[in-house]
């Protein structure tokens, strides 16, 4: 594997352009100090009410300084968002699944790819239990358009991951973007719709439900994520976009025991026109959604957008 991919560092938007870039190790420096005093620093708590800031964008650099670009998505963190795993472009399979552990307030290097799960087929979408030992995560069957849900376990968080097995019990055909809810709860798109299933031991128990509240017929229904409480929920949809853009909805409701009230489009600063954002995660404050867009020259970029107190 290429050394530049091996290597990666994870910081907010400093230098000047939203380009490819190299800045000096001056400026990676002055970038974690700004990192470590806005989005990922522990901050006072938001409210859940207000908009959401204009998006800030990862620089996501190799070890050797040059700036990685538009080959990133699916942004998962683990419950401290200490640990992120992303899917990035490999030189040779598609996406693969790379691990980055946070080492200061505000940057993550990425030590390795986790080999352990990638294949020569596309894996993405990585989905952590609330302790870290269970991920959930899409994987290619045989091409990057039919890929499937796979689960796997490991000991403690220091371990590596043990062998993958397919989920049971799903519906047949394609399977994309899980998200893993309360640790039993799985969503993903199935059709381009959003499903739910309940899982125990990796293995669906009784039958994928649609959530047809959040369903638009002839739309693109994707890449559902849940806060920490479930009463809100965050989606990728291409319904009312013209071209067919994909951008984010969200809903909430009073309980979670209860359906989602019809969905609406985030039209605060969060969103851009003609572009495509995926929801990836939220942090369990409800204070930072992550999210995969190509806003920049269309190149595909992990960003964060962070309420304010």
């Amino acid at each position: 594997m290429n050394a530049i991919y091996r290597h990666l560092l994870f910081l907010p938007l400093a230098c000047a352009a939203l380009v490819p870039l190299a800045c000096s190790a001056n400026d990676a420096s002055n970038e974690q100090d700004t990192a470590a005093a806005t989005v990922h620093q522990a901050t006072a708590a938001c409210d859940r009410n207000s908009p959401f800031d204009l998006p800030q964008n990862f620089h996501i650099r190799g070890a050797d300084g040059v700036e990685l670009w538009g080959n990133h998505t699916s942004a998962r963190f683990s419950a401290d968002e200490s640990t992120v795993y992303l899917g990035v472009i490999s030189a040779t399979s598609g996406w693969d699944i790379v691990k980055g552990t946070r080492i200061s307030t505000g940057s993550y290097a990425a030590a390795e790819w986790v080999s352990e799960l990638n294949t020569n087929r596309t894996e993405r979408w990585a989905s952590l239990s609330s302790d870290g030992k269970t991920m959930y995560f899409a994987q290619a069957l045989a091409d990057v358009d039919n890929t499937r849900i796979f689960w796997t376990t490991r000991p403690n968080t220091s371990a590596a991951w043990g062998p993958a097995k397919e989920v049971a019990g799903l519906p047949p055909g394609w399977l994309d973007t899980p998200y893993l809810h309360h640790d039993n709860e799985l969503w993903f798109n199935y059709n381009a719709d959003i499903y739910r299933a309940i899982v125990t031991n990796g293995d669906a128990h009784g039958t994928a439900v649609a959530v047809n509240e959040l369903n638009q017929a002839g739309a693109d229904d994707s890449a559902p994520v849940l806060s920490a409480d479930g009463l809100d929920i965050y989606f990728a949809t291409t319904r009312g976009t013209s071209p067919l853009n994909t951008d984010i909805w969200t809903a909430r409701r009073t309980s979670s025991n209860e359906a989602f009230p019809a969905p609406h489009r985030i039209d605060d600063p969060l969103m851009a026109l003609d572009v495509d954002d995926w929801p990836t995660w939220i942090s369990p404050d409800n204070c930072r959604l992550y999210m995969a867009s190509d806003r920049v020259d269309r190149r595909r970029g992990i960003w964060v957008a962070t309420r304010r107190p």
